[in-house]
């Protein structure tokens, strides 16, 4: 049996005992052990079953593709949906062994990145708790394989119906793009012309390129479509507007936190609402342009920095970095330096927890720790800052198209 099997039946096994355990817990206790949403899911898919729309369940904010998938929830056993997003946990594991093994790393390293994920018990706690982040895990590493596999309509699929699942893959796009036309045609890395903006409009025209962005946009074009046709101004606004004008004042790592909760009915809260995407978008365009060749590296540094600077951060997010992490690790030096990234990783949950007890006082003891709790979410915000700053000054570039060249020229 092979070490990626023996582990996935590990951790496959590890999931459905937490996942028999949370039965119990919901059973007997009074705190439970399954996410709020999971109810929430489930009620939609109910919905969905009766042939009503999604969105007659309140705070459903979500595409009605994730309510059709559990609707076998509905008349099965109700853990349904936790072994379907545990599974995907264990397919995003075989998908960064796959990855891993593209870029031609060693075999021990490809097991030790690989179980990173899979035992990380953040991952297998939202999983098992009913969470679906890897549905979007294994939709995001599908698109990265399938552009490294040069299968353009794959990933350009994957793509596009992670955007559908979430918005923020759309960050993606640009640094895949750049990533696929050097894997193509570029991979002597000539400059066609001296102005960068114009290098990057001839980049964006060929074939493949176009290829890529007409199946994005197509795929996007007919799942939209679709849903709107079914669900009408309903679908738009839950799924979509509701997520770029939302506030949360209260379970919210962001730096934006306190300035949110102070002025949430005013009109100083909607500006600051919309300008929090600016230093976003000009973080995104500068990855992207920088470090597109090593495109695992670009991916996760744009995510870390987009979970960090946004102006909603809350504990599920971390997972759309952490599946990334290994693809980076692998080859960063940082694994040769087991303590020091054990005492960033301490760090970074330490940070948490300052937050997370702050939190706690407001939520179960009714005390006003909103003034410690912003500390907390600044406290988490330089962690992070340094932390993403330790990984990119210990990592060794991968640059992709390279190999795909040199492997031309051995056949």
């Amino acid at each position: 049996m092979s070490p990626i099997i023996k582990y996935s039946l590990v951790a496959g096994i590890l999931r459905l005992f937490l996942i028999m355990y949370g039965e119990w817990q919901d059973k007997y206790f009074v705190v439970k052990y399954t996410d709020v949403d999971y109810k929430v899911f489930t009620d939609a898919a109910r919905y969905v079953a009766n042939g009503e729309s999604p969105y007659q369940r309140a705070t459903y904010r979500y595409t009605p593709l994730l309510a059709w998938i559990l609707v076998p929830a509905t008349t099965l056993r109700m853990s349904y949906g936790k072994l379907l997003f545990s599974g995907c946990d264990i397919l995003s594991g075989w998908l960064i062994f796959a990855i891993l093994s593209i870029k031609k790393v060693t075999d021990s390293n490809k097991i030790i990145c690989t179980n990173l994920w899979l035992f990380n018990p953040l991952t297998i706690t939202v999983s098992t708790r009913g969470n679906a982040e890897s549905l979007l895990c294994v939709l995001v590493l599908s698109s990265i394989y399938f552009m490294l596999e040069r299968r353009t309509t794959m990933s350009a699929f994957s793509l596009a119906l992670a955007i559908h699942f979430k918005l923020y893959p759309v960050i993606y796009t640009l640094p895949l793009l750049l990533s696929l036309h050097d894997i193509y045609y570029d991979s002597d890395k000539v400059n066609y012309h001296y102005n960068i903006w114009l290098n990057l409009l001839w980049k964006l025209t060929r074939f493949e390129i176009i290829k890529f962005i007409s199946i994005w946009l197509l795929t996007l074009i007919a799942i939209n479509g679709l849903m709107y046709c079914l669900y009408g101004l309903d679908y738009i606004q839950e799924a979509y507007l509701y997520h770029l004008t939302r506030v949360d004042t209260r379970h919210n790592f962001s730096l934006y936190f306190y300035m949110m909760y102070i002025n949430v009915e005013s009109w100083l809260g909607s500006i600051i609402s919309r300008l929090a995407f600016i230093p976003q978008l000009i973080l995104m365009l500068i990855i992207s342009l920088y470090s597109y060749t090593d495109i695992c590296f670009c991916m996760f540094v744009q995510t870390f920095a987009f979970v960090t600077f946004n102006k909603v951060c809350t504990s599920q997010y971390f997972l759309w970095y952490l599946s990334l992490l290994p693809l980076v690790l692998a080859n960063n030096r940082l694994l040769n330096k087991p303590k020091y990234s054990a005492t960033l990783g301490i760090t970074w949950f330490l940070s948490q927890v300052v937050w997370l007890f702050f939190a706690y006082l407001v939520e179960f003891k009714g005390k006003n720790t909103f003034v410690l709790i912003w500390i907390g979410s600044i406290l988490h915000f330089f962690v992070n800052i340094f932390v993403l700053a330790e990984v990119i000054r210990h990592h060794v570039g991968i640059d992709m198209s390279l190999s795909y060249s040199t492997e031309k020229k051995n056949n």
